[in-house]
């Protein structure tokens, strides 16, 4: 294996340069190899919170299938008891951290598998019942939230908790209330179907809605808002056929802020750009904010200055961070960015690897110790992706500058040179400079990342969170026994003591 840290990434996604199946099964061969090799190691990686969700569900699906309690596993209990709690809390940890579409997804995956044990049943009901929002997240995960209730407590025992026999209590107390989420039954309650008068303002909202949709005696959408999202008015809408104009739905729904970003063009187009939704820029990440600049139809000239005014204050923020404890010195450090025409990536991830290298360029670089390769300025001052991989040329305009570090940000396929000769030259003429290799995309091949040289470490990246743990990250590919003593310090004291 040549970077454990590829897992974290993997993605069900065509590159430009693999098809989605090459994607898929190599990353499986990745994640089954490890598991099998180091367990202890793979369960770790479930700490990062910047892997993707399905590498995420794929460590979870092989955690809780391959339980630490069957017979097979419990020489690794009898050596190290607190191995099992350490898998639950991490569990939990990343299934907290992620998104709740993602997560909820990633449980029903467990029941289509049919991962059935007492473990996924504690998994399940600690994630739904240890949140403060679940009330809000019934109203628009419904069948999702009833779909795991019936897999972890069995469709008896949830009937049972409805009709709140003496049985069926004794049930909830034991498996529901000891987590005292203040809308437990509640929940229960409204996902199997109870109308009623709840305490809870969401699920109250949804039954006062759903009845005005019903009989037409609907409100005003135009006139006034609702805490329901703006997907459960949709499905009303649409079930109900009442053609309550998109816009209003969108504008007068609840919408989250990456949902804001997704649906302004969609609002503008509906509206004849008569609407616009009010953006938080700050609460974006620099990658999304350099997604909203190139996604973003009719953006004008003064929201991309004030992106990139953003942009600047949170990379200068992050680099002031993680300077210290870089793996170069960045005062003296050129970069190379990769801006040819194989950051467009493919048609499932337009444009990704340009926004990463953005971004990583943007964090670790100065503007005048930065070199272009490809690339072209559109109207507006943005850089598009054209032209050939040239790498070999940015190495030797960095010498010129006199530099001691390089940092090439590139998928690492060069259509024109050779930057491992070059280097190996610049080397033989006393020219010596400390380069490393950032890599937004993976290879084709063993879904590796694409290298420049045997002599030059690539890293690779997924947005500038990345940067923060560059340091682990190291130790996970050069000393998995430091790494998993660090790891399992850190977890134990912010995950169980």
């Amino acid at each position: 294996m040549k970077n454990i840290q590829s897992l974290l990434y993997l993605t069900p996604k065509a590159t430009y340069y693999n098809t989605k199946e090459e994607v898929i099964s190599e990353g499986l061969n990745l994640h089954n190899d490890l598991f099998a090799k180091d367990r202890e190691l793979y369960t770790y990686l479930l700490y990062f919170r910047n892997s993707t969700y399905y590498a995420r569900s794929l460590m979870v699906d092989r955690l809780l299938s391959n339980s630490l309690n069957k017979d097979e596993n419990k020489d690794i209990l009898a050596m190290d008891p607190i191995r099992l709690e350490i898998e639950d809390k991490l569990i939990l940890h990343t299934l907290f951290n992620i998104n709740i579409t993602h997560a909820l997804k990633l449980l029903l995956r467990l029941k289509d598998q049919r991962v059935n044990n007492k473990r996924t049943s504690n998994v399940i009901l600690g994630f739904l019942f240890k949140r403060g929002n679940l009330d809000f997240i019934a109203i628009k995960y419904r069948n999702k939230i009833k779909d795991l209730l019936v897999h972890a407590l069995g469709l008896s025992t949830v009937n049972a908790i409805l009709d709140k026999t003496p049985k069926g209590m004794n049930k909830y107390n034991k498996f529901i209330r000891v987590y005292g989420n203040p809308y437990d039954l509640e929940v229960v309650e409204f996902v199997f179907g109870k109308e009623k008068e709840y305490k809870s303002k969401y699920l109250n909202e949804y039954i006062k809605v759903k009845k005005a949709f019903e009989t037409k005696q609907y409100f005003d959408l135009t006139q006034m808002s609702t805490c329901l999202p703006y997907e459960v008015l949709l499905g009303f809408n649409n079930f109900y056929k009442r053609n309550i104009p998109i816009t209003s739905l969108i504008s007068n729904g609840n919408l989250s802020e990456k949902q804001k970003i997704q649906l302004q063009n969609t609002v503008k187009r509906h509206s004849n750009n008569t609407i616009e939704l009010k953006i938080d820029l700050t609460k974006y990440s620099i990658l999304e904010l350099y997604k909203y600049m190139y996604s973003k139809e009719d953006i004008s000239e003064k929201e991309i200055l004030d992106c990139l005014e953003i942009i600047n204050k949170k990379a200068q923020e992050l680099k002031e961070r993680v300077k210290q404890d870089f793996i170069v010195d960045l005062e003296k450090t050129a970069i190379i960015l990769d801006c040819s025409h194989s950051n467009f990536g493919s048609d499932e991830s337009k444009l990704h690897p340009l926004y990463k290298n953005l971004t990583l360029a943007k964090v670790l670089g100065v503007e005048d110790k930065l070199i272009l390769i490809g690339g072209q300025r559109d109207s507006l001052g943005r850089i598009i992706p054209c032209g050939d991989t040239n790498l070999s040329k940015g190495l030797l305009e960095a010498a010129k500058k006199g530099v001691s570090e390089v940092l090439v940000l590139s998928d690492g396929f060069e259509n024109v040179g050779n930057f491992d000769s070059v280097y190996n030259q610049l080397k033989k003429i006393g020219y010596n400079m400390n380069v490393v290799h950032f890599n937004p995309v993976f290879s084709p091949k063993n879904f590796s990342f694409k290298t420049l040289s045997d002599d030059i470490a690539t890293v690779p990246y997924l947005d500038e969170k990345d940067i923060e743990n560059l340091i682990l990250y190291y130790l996970m590919n050069t000393n998995t026994k430091k790494f998993k003593e660090i790891m399992r310090e850190r977890i134990v004291k912010e995950l169980i003591s």
